[in-house]
């Protein structure tokens, strides 16, 4: 998946160098991030194989189990349970800006950035709304924070409308570059704190620290999503929406149990990106 999207650039950026109009510029907005999860369990019981997949996200949980016999899939069998967990965090993105337009005559060209992002949350990033207002009761302090570079990539139409507005879709890739992602919370004498990119973990307690490492806590610093979305602007004035969806599996775990069952746990991160921009004409 990542070498297709990657060829799939690379394919973009190549068609852009016969650009006929190309602008730089500032943007800036607000994201939103939240993580979904996967996970697959396979059993096996003589010639009867059983795969159990729940996916996780916005509060709901959908399994589904499928019966495997001799290979063939005899019965297939689907739920959805409430949940009250969703990892996500708010925060926002600066940097530069191109719109690079193939042609002046048609509406076909690359948009693209080199973002900073920050995001954060008050408390945990799988704390829910009930358990950070526990949290503030009881005079936990307790916060998340994730810096990163992000370079998206979209393959974008515009359309040139009356007085100066003009409107576009985009879709394409986004890649992420994690700086830092760490977790800290202290209560009383007592400070826990995580990083997610080395799964290492330290807890101090009246002076004495005690570090550990959780391989159920370590997240790739690598990101790869796929992005949708519109833009609406006035003269060099744009405002944008883009909802990208994750490929990159950031958080992958393998379990084996007696070796008649075989479980993989995935998180994938989806982003929301509201992005306020200022575009400085430089070719005609």
């Amino acid at each position: 998946m990542k070498k297709s999207i990657l060829i799939i650039t690379l394919a973009m950026a190549s068609v852009s160098l016969y650009a006929g109009k190309f602008n730089i510029g500032v943007e800036a907005g607000y994201d939103f991030s939240h993580y979904r999860s996967k996970t697959t369990t396979t059993t096996y019981n003589g010639n009867q194989k059983i795969v159990e997949e729940e996916y996780q996200h916005a509060k709901v949980i959908d399994e589904t189990v499928k019966y495997y016999e001799n290979d063939k899939e005899v019965r297939k069998d689907k739920k959805s349970t409430s949940t009250g967990r969703l990892p996500q965090m708010h925060g926002f993105h600066v940097g530069p800006t191109f719109d690079w337009r193939f042609s002046d005559r048609m509406g076909l060209g690359l948009r693209f950035a080199l973002d900073y992002q920050f995001l954060s949350t008050a408390g945990g990033i799988y704390d829910t709304k009930d358990e950070r207002k526990d949290l503030k009761d009881n005079d936990i302090k307790a916060h998340t924070y994730y810096h990163a570079l992000n370079l998206p990539i979209r393959l974008s139409y515009t359309f040139n409308l009356p007085q100066d507005w003009h409107i576009w879709v985009m879709t394409g890739p986004k890649f992420d570059i994690g700086l830092s992602f760490k977790g800290k919370a202290t209560v009383g004498n007592r400070t826990d704190e995580v990083d997610y990119f080395s799964g290492k973990t330290k807890t101090t307690i009246g002076g004495k620290t005690i570090e550990e490492e959780d391989e159920y806590l370590k997240y790739d610093r690598f990101n790869c999503s796929w992005g949708v979305g519109f833009g609406v602007g006035y003269k060099n004035f744009n405002f944008s929406a883009v909802y990208d969806f994750g490929l990159s599996r950031n958080n992958v775990l393998h379990e084996q149990n007696f070796g008649a069952a075989k479980s993989e746990y995935a998180n994938y991160n989806n982003q929301l990106q509201l992005t306020l921009s200022y575009t400085f004409p430089v070719k005609k």
